[in-house]
């Protein structure tokens, strides 16, 4: 008996933390916080663009066969570069290399510039949103071999919020 009621407050305990959902996630330096389910993994790389090579840090996690993630680079003199910068990430944003279709619209995300994105490929669809905050550009996706679920895809991406420093 006692054995199954520790099973039971197991099973009771594992089920509510799974009506949870995402919790929210800052990085280090405090820049910015995102609802991210599960463990939280981090990354760095670069990549070439126009601008020479850009290095950028990645955080992500993995649920339900999506990989949800927030990237960022900081950009030496990029403050007031606006379009120039979203014209060049959305470029390069959901796997150009595979020659996807990609619909993308350009808006502006508290006060900030923006480029909203969705990309259908074989290898891996992606819903995003590059953002321009100062100097650094964010990228926020969502990526899965099956087309992202619109409305986890909205909330992900929603929930991104800038902290004031």
């Amino acid at each position: 008996m006692v054995g199954w009621l520790r099973t039971s407050a197991s099973v009771a305990f594992v089920a509510l933390c799974l009506r949870c959902g995402p919790s929210r996630f800052t990085p280090p330096d405090g820049t910015f916080s995102i609802a991210l389910p599960g463990a939280v993994r981090s990354g760095i790389g670069s990549d070439r663009t126009s601008l020479g090579v850009v290095p950028y840090e990645e955080f992500y996690s993995q649920e339900g066969g999506a990989r949800f993630k927030v990237s960022f680079s900081v950009i030496k003199g990029g403050e007031g570069m606006g379009e120039g910068l979203l014209q060049e990430f959305g470029s390069r944003a959901g796997f150009p290399e595979f020659n996807c279709p990609k619909v993308s619209s350009h808006t502006v995300v508290g006060g900030h510039p923006a480029l909203d994105y969705r990309t259908k490929c074989d290898v891996m669809n992606v819903t995003g949103r590059i953002l321009l905050v100062g100097n650094r550009v964010y990228q926020i996706t969502v990526e899965s071999r099956l087309m992202p679920d619109e409305a986890t895809s909205k909330a992900f991406i929603e929930s991104f919020r800038v902290n004031d420093h």
